[in-house]
């Protein structure tokens, strides 16, 4: 049986083994984009495709808080 601390090394080392989006990392909406592995697999059943779901929720989110900032300026 593992401890705490060496069940949490094994999962932190398993997460960081993931294969990411190649896509998503030159995407300039990654800072507002939920995706992530999970995500990637349940909409492709594969971790290294994008969402298309979660791109239009980011541009959609991206569209929305420059409203807000034009709102905020008049």
């Amino acid at each position: 049986e593992l401890g705490f601390a060496e069940a949490w090394r094994v999962i932190n080392d398993t997460v960081r083994s993931i294969p990411g989006c190649k896509e998503c990392n030159g995407c300039n909406l990654r800072s507002l984009c939920p995706s992530c592995a999970a995500s990637r697999y349940c909409e492709n059943g594969d971790m290294t495709k994008r969402c298309d779901y979660l791109c239009q929720f980011s541009e959609a989110y991206r569209d929305e808080l420059a409203k807000l900032a034009e709102a905020h300026r008049s």
